[in-house]
Formats: C-alpha cells, sequence, structure tokens
C-alpha cells in the first residue's frame, strides 16, 4: 500500500514539474534585454512601401502611458471607437512610447494617413 502511494507522489510530482515548466517558459516567453524585442519586415507592394519595424514590448509603466496616450488620440473617448481603429491606435501609441526603428513616415503622427499599415503592424505585434 505503501508502495502505491510512492506511485501516486512520483507521478504528481512528475506532473508537477512540467506544470512548473511550462509556468515558467511561459514567464519567460519576455525577458527584458534577452527577447522583448518586435522585429518585422514588411513590403506593402501596392503603396510602394518597404520597411522594418522594431518596437520593444512595454513594461507596466510603457503599458500605462501607451493606453494614456491612445485615450489622448480620441479625446477619451476610445473606448466608443471601434476595435480596429483602436488597433490602429494603440499600435502608433507604442511606437511612440516603445518604438526602437520606426520608418519616417511613420514618425509624424500629422503625416499619416493609411492607418491600414498600423493595423497590420499591430496585429503582428499583438501576436
Amino acid at each position: 500500500m505503501a508502495e502505491d502511494k510512492k506511485k501516486v507522489d512520483l507521478n504528481q510530482e512528475a506532473q508537477d514539474s512540467l506544470d512548473n515548466a511550462k509556468e515558467v517558459e511561459t514567464i519567460n516567453r519576455v525577458i527584458a534585454g534577452k527577447n522583448d524585442i518586435f522585429e518585422k519586415d514588411y513590403k506593402f507592394d501596392e503603396l510602394g512601401l518597404e520597411f522594418t519595424i522594431k518596437i520593444k514590448y512595454p513594461n507596466a509603466l510603457e503599458q500605462g502611458k501607451i493606453h494614456a496616450q491612445t485615450a489622448l488620440y480620441f479625446d477619451g473617448l476610445s473606448r466608443f471607437m471601434p476595435e480596429n481603429l483602436m488597433l490602429a491606435y494603440t499600435t502608433l501609441s507604442s511606437l511612440r512610447v516603445c518604438g526602437i526603428d520606426v520608418p519616417d513616415f511613420l514618425k509624424n503622427d500629422e503625416e499619416i494617413y493609411n492607418i491600414n499599415i498600423l493595423m497590420v503592424i499591430g496585429k503582428d505585434y499583438g501576436d
């Protein structure tokens, strides 16, 4: 009987170890200075654009700044905006707060006319 108990304990210990490894893997997905940068090359043939984007994944403080900047873009009415607009402007805010390598045509808010590009970047960045 005690032997059966040991088998159960060993099995549980193995399961706990596996669960712990999965948790550590999840936590380690974003580690400052290791894998905290999103980088992707984009090519929009129809617009004649080709560029690389680099954005640091935001820490807790930066996340707050991103949400605040997004709210400013909508004069505090962001909760009433469609999801695709929120994605575009959250991406724009992320570029302002955490952007490392931002193409020239996305550096000045007043010169951005095609927000579809921001939606594409935002979808990739969020994944």
